[in-house]
């Protein structure tokens, strides 16, 4: 046994499908709170596997909360974001228009 415990070197088990949507569910919370940037989410999505995972439109959405469906989907052709795009799946440079757009 090493000093870190019996299971030091066991994986990390992934959470199960429930946990992710419920954490899914609080960063969008947060991010309708305004407790939470654009660019904060965007960072955090390169560690962060459950961000990483995220449809772009929800998060999207989330920050939008307020406005119409045409003011979401024009801030999705802006970027040139198609349906169902995870935030993992951005380019620097759409990346880059959703904070000038939502930020």
């Amino acid at each position: 046994m090493n000093a870190s415990g019996p299971n030091a070197d066991a994986p990390t088990t992934p959470p199960t499908p429930a946990r992710s949507r419920q954490q899914r569910q609080e960063l969008l919370d947060q991010v309708r709170l305004g407790q939470v940037s654009i660019e904060a989410v965007l960072t955090r999505a390169d560690t962060d596997p459950i961000i990483a995972r995220t449809e772009v439109r929800q998060l999207v959405e989330a920050f939008l909360w307020h406005a119409d469906t045409g003011a979401i989907t024009s801030v999705l052709i802006r970027a040139g974001i198609t349906a169902g795009r995870r935030v993992r799946g951005l380019a620097r440079w759409q990346r880059t228009v959703l904070i000038s757009a939502l930020g």
